[in-house]
């Protein structure tokens, strides 16, 4: 996206597309392999190409080919290969002008897929979950935010009929609870996603984004799979991986690094076959409990977390998932692991949001998924109408 380009905004449907779901299909074996290689090497060349011609290749339908769990790695990218393009992360897979990312895999087809996770059983009808956390004031929130809501009126009855009523006021931002991370989130040294610049992201706008705001997230169904992490250490019995229990109830410990086999693992538990384009994914580490007002949850919440690092986000997106989300409240395991713990600072936002146009979920609430045992489901969300807003924290919810 070169500057001074002006943004357009998708039309009436659920999401725009930049390639077409047809000539997608028609990507052959050759294709499908290249696709591996560029994620495993980091030359997006063939692939931007392929999406030029409209044969970008298909999500792969296995996890089990070996190399895409080996040739995955930690190895930090260069900010300035990326701020000047040769480390090949724009333009976009989905097109040099193209505002939305990931969200272009959740077509029709993929929807109407997903709706047919939903069986006809009279005897147990379809059952909604709420995967949003409960917002008041007080609640545990990163840096300087933070959420206030304050009550106004009732007052006084007026007119014949004594109408009363009341509202509120609210002081506050869409990065805090269970909030999905937009593509303006987060850059790195001064590019965007999609090569947007820091200049023209934000020229003449004091409000927010000129690009990629969540005005442009329509409403959305697709399919979520839940990647039970911490059921898989309990049934282990790996108690290195797990940490203080929150009122009798396990939760992984404090920065516990979530590996790519700790994630297969999850897979297998779950009897998930694979991960697919426009999934959401969804990894559980039963942070959910320490989200509470009072000391010490609240601190301890915020101090540190389980999470993936970059093995692991490369690894997701060959997958190309629209959301990649957890019950903590950075996706990531901080801090950063060994020898980068005090050096690099959100780098899975970056490969994840400013790479591959995939979004972050945090603080998605899935205990009542878990204790359903529902690895597969039906997920919807709403998206926030909120125009140059950098994230929405409208709840998501699920069906199955």
């Amino acid at each position: 996206m070169r500057t001074g380009h002006k943004p357009t905004e998708p039309g009436n449907q659920a999401v725009s597309r930049g390639v077409s779901r047809r000539r997608i299909l028609q990507a052959g074996a050759a294709t499908s392999a290249a696709f591996f290689a560029a994620h495993a090497t980091g030359n997006y060349g063939i692939l931007q190409a392929a999406a030029k011609a409209g044969t970008l290749p298909p999500g792969p339908a296995s996890t089990r080919v070996p190399f895409q769990v080996s040739d995955f790695d930690d190895e930090p990218f260069d900010p300035a290969a990326v701020a000047d393009g040769s480390a090949g992360w724009y333009p976009s897979i989905y097109g040099a002008d193209d505002q939305i990312g990931a969200l272009n895999e959740i077509t029709p087809e993929k929807t109407i897929s997903a709706l047919r996770l939903i069986s006809k059983n009279k005897n147990k009808p379809p059952k909604i979950y709420n995967l949003g956390e409960i917002m008041e004031p007080g609640m545990p929130a990163y840096g300087i935010r933070k959420y206030e809501q304050t009550r106004v009126g009732p007052g006084a009855p007026f007119g014949d009929n004594a109408v009363i009523g009341m509202e509120e006021t609210i002081d506050t931002t869409y990065q805090i609870a269970t909030q999905v991370d937009g593509l303006p989130h987060i850059g790195v040294a001064d590019v965007f996603y999609n090569g947007v610049r820091v200049a023209e992201m934000i020229e003449g706008n004091p409000h927010g984004a000129n690009f990629f705001g969540q005005h442009l997230v329509n409403p959305f169904i697709t399919r979520g799979v839940l990647l039970d992490v911490l059921s898989v250490k309990v049934a282990q019995g790996d108690s290195a991986a797990l940490g203080e229990p929150v009122d009798g109830q396990p939760i992984l410990g404090n920065s516990y690094r979530i590996t790519v086999e700790d994630l297969l693992a999850a897979m297998d538990f779950g009897k998930i076959k694979s991960i697919e384009p426009g999934d959401v994914v969804v990894i559980r580490t039963g942070w959910t409990h320490l989200f509470r007002l009072d000391e010490p949850y609240r601190s301890r919440y915020l101090a540190t977390e389980p999470g993936i690092y970059l093995r692991e986000a490369r690894w997701l997106a060959q997958f190309r998932p629209a959301i990649v989300a957890s019950d903590v409240w950075a996706l990531e395991v901080l801090p950063a692991p060994e020898p980068w713990s005090a050096t690099h600072f959100f780098p899975v936002h970056q490969e994840l949001i400013t790479h591959h146009g995939i979004r972050v979920g945090e603080a998605f609430v899935s205990e009542e998924l878990a204790a359903d045992q529902v690895y597969e489901f039906v997920f919807f969300y709403t998206g926030q109408r909120a125009r140059w807003a950098t994230a929405g924290n409208v709840a998501p919810g699920a069906i199955a």
